[in-house]
């Protein structure tokens, strides 16, 4: 009776024990599964707000200031990854990775995110409640053209002139044309939209986002490796900062090639810094100092350029159908950088750097050959400037 009883206690303790293996794999499948629809669904949506709020911007910013209101909508994105390391810093750095997962702290750096996006939707629906002049005129709503421009100037006679701009003619966007017909006139608009943020990517800029903490930690103690981090954010911030109040005096194809160049330098620099510094050793050499200057130097060309102007120039140069064919290209790129970076710094090492340095002189080459100056340009006079006037077509489509 004894040895009867072990048995079935032993059993029951097995079947006990497997049922809850079962539960645990369930659970991390369905977390896995749960939290990789998550990610997707962010991703979907964070692109489609960027897309459609930079465009939004743009329409609704009086005709002065469009460059300033369209780089301070990168200035904001600088400036939630700066917050978002900031909130990272309150998990202690000694804690394990079972704590690190145990632990609410995490918790925050979701929280934070979602009472501005709850805030965002409020101020949507209960105050900004109106549409920009742009589309009131697309739908010819004379009157909510004429409402909508009056709040966004105070001198009536400015409205008017924007008024006049705006349905003296078609400025490219209207979503009446056949699209066959709007590619042949604004073909260039269209590659451009496509290539722009492809070199964005290419500048390297998320091998740098993404993996930071890697390539420091290489270099440095983990308490140094958080510090530089905030310090690496905080210059994005600071250089798109000063893009902002720049961008309408210089110009959008100034500040891309010179950016273009200064990303070039930072890389090449970041590129021989890292083949003579030795992995794992945390020295302080003149090729780790180079190699922190050049990664600095890099960050502050980006902010200057690449960052704020890409989104700000595709939103004037392009039609809003055509906003989505940019994004897509930007997270094709986005991806193709951050799945390959790992596998290139693991095999070839310092001359990834390189290869994003080639990059960069062939956008330096892009941007001064086909790049046009839009600073104080209405939509329509900037459409006007990429309209194929050599197409046959297009002379038949002339408005």
């Amino acid at each position: 009776m004894f040895s009867s009883d072990m048995t079935v206690d032993v059993d029951s303790a097995e079947s006990k024990e497997l049922q809850r293996e079962f539960q645990l794999r369930y659970l991390w499948y369905w977390s896995l599964s749960s939290w990789s629809f998550c990610r997707i669904l962010l991703c979907c949506c964070s692109s489609l707000q960027y897309q459609f709020s930079s465009h939004l911007v743009n329409e609704i910013a009086p005709k002065h200031l469009t460059g300033l209101f369209g780089s301070c909508h990168q200035l904001f994105v600088t400036i939630g990854a700066l917050i978002t390391v900031l909130i990272a810093l309150i998990i202690p750095y000694e804690v394990s990775q079972k704590y690190a997962r145990d632990t609410v702290l995490w918790r925050i750096s979701f929280g934070v995110p979602l009472i501005l996006v709850v805030l965002q939707a409020a101020l949507l629906l209960l105050v900004y409640r109106h549409e920009s002049p742009s589309f009131y005129a697309t739908k010819e709503d004379k009157e909510g053209t004429v409402a909508a421009l009056n709040k966004i100037y105070a001198d009536e006679s400015d409205a008017e002139q924007v008024y006049n701009e705006i349905t003296g003619g078609t400025d490219g966007s209207s979503e009446t044309q056949p699209s066959g017909s709007l590619y042949s006139r604004y073909k260039q608009a269209f590659w451009i939209g496509l290539i722009l943020p492809a070199l964005q990517q290419l500048t390297g800029i998320n091998a740098i986002m993404f993996y930071s903490h890697t390539i420091f930690a290489s270099q440095m103690k983990e308490k140094l490796v958080r510090i530089i981090n905030i310090i690496v954010m905080a210059t994005n911030v600071i250089f798109t900062v000063i893009s902002t109040f720049t961008s309408d005096k210089l110009g959008r194809r100034v500040l891309l090639i010179g950016g273009s160049i200064g990303c070039g330098i930072g890389l090449f620099l970041a590129g021989l810094g890292a083949s003579k510094t030795r992995e794992g050793v945390h020295e302080t050499t003149p090729f780790v100092v180079l190699f922190d200057f050049a990664i600095f130097f890099f960050i502050a060309s980006f902010g200057l350029s690449h960052g704020p102007i890409c989104w700000l120039y595709m939103s004037e140069i392009l039609p809003l159908q055509w906003m989505g064919y940019g994004t897509a290209s930007s997270w094709v790129f986005t991806n193709i950088v951050g799945l390959s970076v790992p596998a290139l710094l693991r095999n070839i090492k310092a001359f990834t750097y390189e290869i994003f340095f080639i990059c960069m002189c062939f956008s330096t080459v892009y941007v001064f050959a086909f790049i046009k100056e839009t600073k104080g340009l209405t939509k329509r006079e900037i459409m006007k400037l990429f309209e194929s006037k050599g197409d046959e077509t297009a002379k038949g489509l002339e408005p």
